[in-house]
């Protein structure tokens, strides 16, 4: 029998990750997760409509995956839900469609999707997302709630911490250090180390301002 897998988010990433789930058939697709969407019931994913739960009472035999783009709202969630339930079981996502080296880690409740390349003796946190066709070269370490937008490159032995983000098309020179809650620009090129809680842009990517906490950026 399959494991049974509900989605946390019912949005656009929350979707697309459901349509690829569902068509690789690693695991059953029972349901979204969102208490606040109270218009919809029901997703059609696959010829296949999946309802969506306010509420989850029961846990047993079931695996979770918040499937939510922003890093900093899927560190929030996990903390609300693991201080409300007692034990929940994180399920990780690689899609069929990546190349990942077999001495990589990568931990629980993070998402690899298709066309992602992930080099050999990288570690990846948890609950990170690395994006469709992103490249993370050998020796990178992202942590936990650290993300990596479609088309980016991050070359060897880079360093994302917790909450960084690296925007779509950008490229981060090798041996780079790119501290807590920063945003790299679409399209940037990092040739130098990034401090915490800043935006960098361009080519040469430069900080070009102070990042707010919670700060949407997708």
């Amino acid at each position: 029998m399959k494991k049974k897998l509900i989605i946390v988010g019912s949005g656009l990433q929350a979707k697309i990750l459901a349509f690829e789930i569902v068509y690789s058939k690693k695991i059953n697709v029972i349901g979204f997760f969102d208490p606040k969407n109270k218009n919809l019931k029901k997703i059609l994913i696959q010829k296949k409509q999946i309802p969506i739960y306010s509420k989850i009472k029961k846990m047993n035999n079931i695996f979770f995956i918040i499937a939510i783009g922003d890093n900093f709202t899927r560190e929030k969630i996990r903390n609300e839900m693991e201080s409300r339930y007692k034990k929940i079981n994180w399920y990780t996502y690689i899609s069929n469609e990546t190349l990942i080296s077999k001495n990589n880690i990568i931990g629980k409740g993070s998402i690899v999707m298709k066309g992602s390349i992930i080099n050999s003796n990288c570690k990846i946190g948890e609950h990170c997302l690395i994006n469709t066709g992103s490249i993370v070269e050998h020796d990178n370490i992202f942590k936990d709630f650290s993300s990596i937008a479609p088309g980016a490159i991050t070359n060897g032995s880079v360093i994302v911490k917790e909450r960084s983000h690296i925007g779509s098309g950008s490229v981060i020179k090798n041996n780079i250090k790119i501290e807590k809650d920063v945003v790299i620009g679409i399209g940037s090129v990092v040739t130098r180390n990034c401090s915490s809680k800043k935006i960098y842009f361009g080519n040469p990517a430069k900080s070009i301002r102070i990042r707010k906490i919670n700060e949407k950026y997708l």
